[in-house]
């Protein structure tokens, strides 16, 4: 089983569309995928353009404050990670165990994250255009341990 987490300005079903080719690849050694949506509302002022009726809801793990970045993975100042982590604690207790993760772009960072503190979780993960988070709350867990 795959635990799936979505990007900014994504939600779990769209990623599912997405995905639908690598999941076919992946179908015969990896079963199921589980695809969670993220607690908070993606609200990033370069999402106008973003056809709700298509995509559904355009959501996010953590939310930043515009006025110091144009986008959430420049921002340096994250709100809602802690809300997140709990978020995926939960569902991998209530739906897992879970062989691996796959994440992308903001999905991947928390997947990241989610490895980094919880490191017998996941046999694998699989990150697709993710990033180290610029927080620096969250990028210390990405500093090698001195």
């Amino acid at each position: 089983r795959i635990l799936c987490l979505h990007g900014y300005a994504q939600n779990a079903a769209f990623f599912r569309q997405r995905t639908g080719s690598l999941r076919k690849a992946l179908k015969a050694v990896a079963g199921d995928f589980v695809f969670v949506d993220a607690p908070f509302a993606a609200t990033a002022g370069f999402l106008g353009d973003i056809n709700a009726d298509e995509r559904g809801q355009s959501l996010g793990w953590w939310t930043f404050d515009e006025a110091t970045a144009s986008r959430p993975s420049l921002s340096h100042e994250y709100a809602g990670v802690e809300r997140s982590l709990e978020l995926l604690d939960a569902t991998c207790e209530r739906e897992g165990p879970f062989d691996g993760v796959l994440g992308f772009s903001q999905g991947a960072a928390l997947a990241a994250l989610l490895c980094m503190r919880r490191r017998t979780l996941f046999r694998f993960a699989i990150l697709v255009a993710g990033f180290v988070p610029r927080d620096p709350q969250w990028a210390a867990d990405f500093r090698p341990e001195a």
